[in-house]
């Protein structure tokens, strides 16, 4: 069985991924549709919340004050670095990627489309960081306790023989 600590983790990971996924088939869709729904705006407005919490964590660390969402932000900042397509970002670098995703989506979030291009770097980081997600929430499942091995695969499988 899980800890109180590690099923935290693991519902808040698996919230982070919802939220990542749907991002995801936002843009998806915009990318292929050429239109951006009324449907889409809390999609975009989730996207660009999640890039202020990048832009917070990467503050927090210059800042070395800690409150309450200080850990949340330094987790996605973390998680934002190491997603992006790029061999060792200096702070240049990852200033300029974070900059050139908030433009996308607020040009996205004006009614406006950016160029397919921006939209579909905009796609792969989401889903970069949706599967970084993926990850630490496996990793978090899987973890043995208490002489338990649980996973997110036990779970989800049907009884030996059985489908689901």
């Amino acid at each position: 069985m899980l800890s109180e600590r590690d099923f935290s983790k693991l519902s808040s990971s698996l919230a982070v991924g919802f939220e990542l996924d749907g991002i995801v088939g936002t843009l998806a869709h915009i990318m292929t549709a050429h239109l951006i729904r009324p449907e889409d705006s809390s999609r975009l407005r989730a996207a660009k919340g999640l890039l202020e919490q990048i832009r917070r964590g990467e503050r927090w660390l210059d800042s070395g004050k800690f409150d309450r969402h200080s850990a949340q932000a330094a987790l996605a900042f973390d998680r934002a670095a190491s997603v992006l397509a790029m061999p060792s970002p200096t702070p240049a670098d990852f200033d300029r990627a974070m900059s050139k995703l908030e433009k996308t989506i607020n040009i996205l979030l004006a009614g406006r489309l950016p160029s397919d291009e921006e939209t579909q770097e905009a796609r792969l980081f989401y889903g970069r960081l949706a599967r970084r997600v993926l990850q630490e929430s496996h990793r978090v499942a899987s973890v043995p306790t208490h002489g338990e091995r649980p996973t997110v695969a036990t779970w989800t499988q049907a009884p030996s023989g059985g489908t689901t």
